[in-house]
């Protein structure tokens, strides 16, 4: 069961032991076992345990013990957002042996061997790596500076195209990689000269950052996700974009004087102009619907009528198009067949369709907010298709008037 959890523990050598508390920290969201099972070498045994989580029994001397956390007080947990109630596992705080277990204090060194440290690859060579760190430093997840050990300590790199690799462990995730100049270079060492940049305007997609004198090639990095919707600009010269630590927007900069980097959001433009074609073709649908129609007198006054119809149609499928593309198309034309092949029923047909849309999309939106998206969106479309082809013709075009007046020539 993976509500029960199971903790196999070892020694170098065999110790005695008679007595076992589970600790659970209070607040801690989980549920609680009452009893344990512990195996030594033999069958296991199941143990009650107190109400302090603690429970005594026969010594035993072994070098191997696996504890496990049976008969939980189940606990069940309100997820608002999907409007679900899960069952909680069993925790566990801390596991004491024969007593309370020595405090270690936070300021205790921790060593990461040579061996138990990530490997990084430089051009296919590799070079182990360790680190040193604290209690405190481990349990606040501080970051830990790797150091290069074992043979292969440094990796000169030679101008051209190089590739690093440095995988993460089980216990230690990489997060990024500098390079660094030899001591013997100009410049000194690059983490050192980093520094934050003067931003004038920050915007969601526009955005002006200060960058001084450079004598060098220097990078200018955004801590945000590489897109490849936003631009950069130094004096109208465009940078070129790159990745920095595999995720970050990262720009170069070229030597030369300070000034003005311009970051721009291009596809922003883009969306909001849709946005307002979009609302105008509603806007326009709208004003179109609430014109009063009137009987046609003359042939011209039914060529215009029919000139306004046509133009209705064409913006009322291209607002549908707009904003359904193909998927909005191929729904509108559903639903026109079916309210052409309705007849006299059609207005009735378009006006339960509509409200039956939307009363669906709002249903599953109130009941299944998580994984129906999809479906909402769709009905949302039918409800729209539904209102456009009301403006559309209700009968496709016949050829009586023709066949009438063929007769009348034949007679």
């Amino acid at each position: 069961d993976d509500f029960l959890p199971t903790l196999e523990l070892s020694w170098p050598t065999p110790r005695t032991i008679d007595s076992v508390r589970v600790v659970t920290r209070p607040g801690l969201p989980a549920a609680v076992g009452t009893a344990v099972t512990l195996e030594a070498g033999g069958l296991p045994r199941l143990l009650s345990l107190d109400d302090d989580g603690s429970v005594r029994f026969a010594p035993i001397t072994t070098d191997r013990l696996v504890v496990g956390l049976t008969l939980p007080l189940e606990l069940a947990s309100f997820d608002p957002y999907s409007r679900r109630t899960g069952r909680l596992g069993v925790g566990i705080s801390e596991l004491q042996l024969g007593g309370e277990n020595p405090v270690t204090g936070d300021d205790a060194p921790v060593a990461i061997h040579c061996e138990a440290g990530p490997v990084v690859v430089v051009d296919g060579e590799r070079i182990q790596t360790s680190a040193q760190t604290t209690i405190g430093g481990l349990t606040a997840l501080e970051p830990l500076r790797l150091q290069p050990c074992g043979p292969g300590t440094t990796a000169r790199l030679e101008a051209g195209e190089h590739r690093l690799v440095a995988a993460s462990t089980e216990v230690l995730t990489v997060e990024s990689a500098t390079l660094a100049r030899s001591p013997g270079g100009s410049g000194g060492v690059a983490g050192e000269r980093r520094r934050a940049a003067d931003v004038i305007r920050w915007g969601d997609e526009e955005r002006r950052v200060r960058v001084a004198a450079r004598e060098e090639t220097t990078l200018l990095v955004v801590p945000e996700n590489t897109n490849p919707g936003w631009t950069a600009a130094l004096d109208g010269q465009a940078l070129e974009t790159i990745a920095v630590d595999g995720w970050q927007q990262g720009y170069l900069l070229p030597p030369g004087p300070g000034g003005t980097v311009h970051l721009d959001f291009g596809p922003g433009s883009a969306y909001r102009a849709a946005l307002t074609a979009g609302a105008g073709s509603v806007l326009l649908l709208a004003v179109l619907a609430a014109v009063p129609a009137r009987a046609p007198r003359r042939h011209a006054e039914r060529s215009g009528g029919r000139v306004a119809a046509a133009a209705l149609a064409l913006a009322a499928v291209a607002g549908l198009a707009l904003v359904g593309g193909v998927v909005g198309v191929a729904i509108l034309l559903v639903v026109h067949v079916l309210a052409v092949t309705a007849g006299r029923r059609r207005h009735a047909l378009l006006g339960a369709t509509t409200a039956m849309a939307l009363a669906l999309a709002g249903a599953l939106l109130l009941t299944l907010p998580d994984g129906t998206s999809t479906a909402r969106q769709v009905l949302a479309l039918v409800a729209i298709a539904a209102v456009v082809a009301g403006v559309l013709p209700g009968s496709p075009p016949t050829l009586r008037g023709p066949l009438r007046r063929f007769r009348g020539v034949a007679r």
